[in-house]
């Protein structure tokens, strides 16, 4: 009940609610990593010869794959966000508190993610690599 009270109040003040997004790291044991993978890569994180970092849905195709052809491939799934004005992508932590930041206020998402936040948003380097690794 207190769940919906909240919700309610968080909707009236033009706070739109931030759903949890997670990341995965799959490396697979036995397959090669398709090319569909590393096209729909998370932009922005790493992703070596052995491992590719994507959304949920899309790693649990590859996952399903290599168990279907005998492997046991590594699985590290964890909150993932971006940050609005820098661009930086936050795992883990550093995501779920960027998340219940931006839930606290309509305009809390203009606050800066971490000490680098304003010097990474005014020479873009977060937003040049996510763009380049389209």
């Amino acid at each position: 009940m207190a769940l919906r009270r909240n919700r309610a109040e968080r909707e009236a003040r033009g706070i739109p609610e931030r759903r949890r997004r997670i990341a995965v790291r799959v490396e697979p044991e036995v397959v090669e990593i398709p090319e569909w993978a590393r096209k729909r890569a998370i932009r922005g994180l790493t992703t070596g010869e052995d491992f590719v970092w994507l959304y949920a849905g899309d790693a649990r195709l590859l996952e399903q794959k290599d168990r279907r052809d005998g492997g046991e491939p590594a699985v590290i799934a964890v909150e993932f966000r971006i940050c609005k004005m820098c661009g930086r992508p936050l795992l883990g932590d550093d995501a779920a508190a960027r998340r219940a930041l931006e839930a606290a206020g309509a305009t809390s998402y203009m606050l800066p993610c971490g000490d680098t936040c304003y010097e990474a948003q005014r020479d873009g380097r977060w937003r040049r690599v996510r763009r380049r690794a389209a």
